[in-house]
């Protein structure tokens, strides 16, 4: 969870520095600003991102 919103920003972006072009995320997380400063840190920094895919689960739509 958004403990430490500077660990997931840093996390984010030397993952996709590194190759990662998939990041996996859930609104339970609530962690959704630490991980959009994490994309846009790569993206200031001059960093060509070709593809990147966000994976999105909202529990407000699963059935079960």
């Amino acid at each position: 969870l958004n403990i430490f919103p500077e660990i997931t920003t840093d996390s984010v972006s030397l993952a996709i520095q590194t190759g990662y072009r998939q990041i996996d995320c859930a609104i339970a997380y609530r962690n959704e600003k630490a991980l959009s400063a994490g994309i846009a840190d790569r993206l200031r920094k001059a960093y060509l991102i070709r593809e990147l895919f966000l994976s999105l689960l909202n529990p407000y739509y699963m059935y079960y």
